[in-house]
Parts: C-alpha cells; structure tokens; sequence
C-alpha cells in the first residue's frame, strides 16, 4: 500500500498547474501599456514587451508537454514581464508628456512669431505695390491663428499627433513670413537711409 501512495505522492507534486493567474496578470499589464499608448510613443519598447511574452508563452507551453511539469521559470518570467509592461507604459506617458511640452512650446513660439510679424506689417510701407502683398501675409497670419487654435483643441483631446503636424506647418509657415517681413523692412530701412 505504502508502495502505490509514495508514486502517487511524487506525480502529484511534480505536475504544476498552469499559472494562468500569472498570465492574466502579464496580459493586462501589456494591454495597459498598449492603452498608454506604447505601440505609437515607445514602439521599439513595446514589440520587445511583446516578444518577451511571446517567449515566456512558448516556455509556459513547451512545460504542458512535459509529464512532469515546472512552471516556476515561467512563472518568473511571466512577473518580468508584468515589470517590463509597467516601465514601457511609463516611458509611453513620458514620451507623450515630452510631446505635449513641444507642441505647447511651439503654439507659443508661432503667437509670438505672428504677433511679431503683425507689428511688421503695421510698421511696413503701404505703397501700391506693398499693400496687396501685405493683405496677403495679414490672411495668412489669421489662418496661422486658426490653426494654432486647431492644433491646441487637439492637444486637449489628446490627439498628440495631429496636433504636432498642425503646430510645425503653422511654425515653418509663420517663419517664413516673418523672414519676409523683416527683409522687407530691412530694404525699406535702408532705402530711406
């Protein structure tokens, strides 16, 4: 009798349940990362999240073939992972916080570029020739405005992308006009010395 106990005795402790506790945990983890946003933020760091899981899967499943089966090395990797998906969400909101200060910092670099370049064009000759052109620079400074003030409603939905490409073509486009501008101001300074 003692016989058939101590056999039954060893398979019973040496066949693990499979952690699947563990793997939801892993699982939300990544999906957490994936909310913050790391496939768009931090990509290179979320495919490697994600292939340390698929790793660690391939461990878990490899052990389910096993008659004897240990999953305490999966397990560990699988508590890993769960870290890996807490920093890769935390560099995605790092990443996302920096984009936001840019796009900030360029919203008001442009309001000031075209409160300059409205100050220019107060200051500038109006003769026959200069006034259509600086009808024009004046539409186009309040186009500027409008988009600075799309490209911070999207900032405020967090829509961080799109509010980027608004805010460096209305950047690279109020630039150009104050360059113009004061060209314009510096031959006109000069013709009068």
């Amino acid at each position: 009798m003692i016989g058939l106990i101590i056999p039954g005795m060893i398979a019973f402790t040496s066949c693990s349940d499979l952690p699947q506790q563990q793997i939801s945990e892993a699982e939300a983890a990544i999906a957490s990362a994936q909310s913050a946003g790391a496939q768009t933020y931090v990509p290179e760091s979320y495919f490697a999240l994600e292939d340390s899981m698929k790793s660690t899967m391939s461990t878990i499943t490899e052990q389910e073939g096993k008659f004897f089966k240990s999953y305490d090395e999966s397990i560990a990797k699988l508590e890993a992972v769960k870290s890996q998906a807490a920093e890769v969400a935390l560099q995605a909101e790092m990443k996302k916080q920096e984009i936001k200060t840019n796009i900030t910092n360029m919203i008001t670099e442009v309001k000031s570029s075209i409160a300059e370049s409205k100050q220019l064009i107060a200051e500038a000759p109006k003769g026959k020739d200069g006034a259509p052109a600086l009808l024009a620079m004046t539409g186009e400074l309040d186009a500027l405005e409008i988009s600075l003030t799309e490209s911070n409603s999207l900032l405020e939905t967090n829509e961080l992308q799109a509010s980027l490409e608004k805010a460096t073509v209305a950047k690279d486009k109020a630039v150009q006009i104050n360059t113009e501008l004061k060209e314009i101001m510096s031959k006109y300074k000069s013709a009068k010395i």
